[in-house]
């Protein structure tokens, strides 16, 4: 099925504009960031750099695992990476018929079997967004759905029924069975994440906004997190990397401070036991129930939802800004 609305002109004079808001106005807190990477395998023991390329500085989109313990693909801002050796060396990953180069922008990977082999891709080239699906490891790709001028930031899927997070701020219902598509909610913003849990879908926009639905795909509630100023709190802050614990707390990085709410984000209490040396947090992430906290070059991980905190020295030589747990591994990027 194809999408393509608008003339193949109109298409690639949107290219530049589209790529330079996937990269600029999309937040890196949100998205990624680019060029060097720390991975671990044993909950930072040891940690390793990675780097997926050794000539361009590449943001990374999203990490998922293959068909075994070492093997990992990466969409990145220059093309598909993949990893046979658990995330320590990384080779970009051409497609035999270049639906994918290393100038595709490869926005989400979304696993489509246990297997590890069948992938739903969303694909940014030549002024089209694309999304393709693979039942061989991105040996093959089998088109499914072209945009012309917009592309899938973000890929959700229960069952047949696949939707897509558009740049342009649209929600679309795709039926993968029936092969037909319907617009179902727009927002002012792109959609960059989906976010399914026992409470409701939430979405995050580039705007930084976390928006929750008890009636998925309708009836979004924007959730507000407080903002700490000189004089207390006062309006609405940010909401960066947001994160569930499994009896489905919410935890919130906004404002350089971490928050938590019992109640799905009706209501926040700062989270204030964070032995923090600075007043800067960088990167925060919930993991198997663990809080995970990013300052500087340390980093405070807490196994009792904040009470008490472990302090690890990351020795980074770069800020760190997002967290990816896949496979036993976790990668921390800039």
């Amino acid at each position: 099925m194809s999408l393509v609305a608008a003339p193949v002109s109109s298409a690639y004079q949107s290219s530049s504009h589209l790529f330079a808001t996937a990269l600029a106005a999309v937040d890196p807190a949100a998205f990624g960031g680019g060029g060097k990477f720390l991975v671990s395998f044993d909950n930072f023991k040891n940690v390793h750099t990675m780097i997926t390329d050794q000539h361009t500085v590449t943001r990374l989109f999203n990490v998922v695992r293959g068909q075994d313990r070492n093997i990992f693909w990466a969409g990145t801002d220059h093309g598909l990476f993949l990893s046979r050796d658990g995330g320590l060396t990384w080779n970009r990953f051409v497609t035999s018929d270049n639906e994918i180069t290393g100038d595709s922008l490869v926005f989400s990977v979304l696993p489509y079997s246990s297997d590890g082999t069948s992938f739903l891709v969303s694909v940014f080239e030549n002024g089209v967004g694309s999304v393709y699906r693979t039942d061989d490891s991105f040996f093959t790709l089998n088109r499914i759905v072209d945009f012309a001028g917009e592309v899938p930031y973000a890929m959700y899927r229960n069952g047949h029924v696949l939707y897509l997070g558009m740049s342009t701020g649209q929600l679309i219902r795709y039926n993968l069975a029936y092969d037909y598509a319907k617009v179902v909610n727009a927002f002012s913003k792109s959609v960059v994440h989906f976010y399914p849990t026992s409470s409701g879908m939430y979405i995050q926009l580039s705007s930084d906004k976390l928006l929750h639905s008890t009636q998925f795909p309708s009836e979004f509630t924007q959730v507000k997190v407080p903002r700490q100023g000189f004089s207390g709190l006062f309006g609405s802050g940010v909401v960066q990397t947001p994160s569930w614990n499994s009896v489905g707390t919410l935890y919130v990085l906004s404002d350089n401070k971490v928050y938590k709410s019992l109640d799905h984000g009706t209501t926040f209490a700062l989270l204030k036991t964070i032995p923090l040396t600075t007043e800067s947090i960088d990167a925060f992430a919930v993991h198997n129930d663990a809080l995970y906290v990013v300052s500087g070059t340390r980093m405070f991980i807490s196994h009792d939802g904040g009470e008490n905190w472990h302090i690890q020295d990351l020795n980074n030589t770069f800020k760190i800004a997002n967290f990816y747990f896949v496979g036993g591994r976790v990668i921390l990027g800039q």
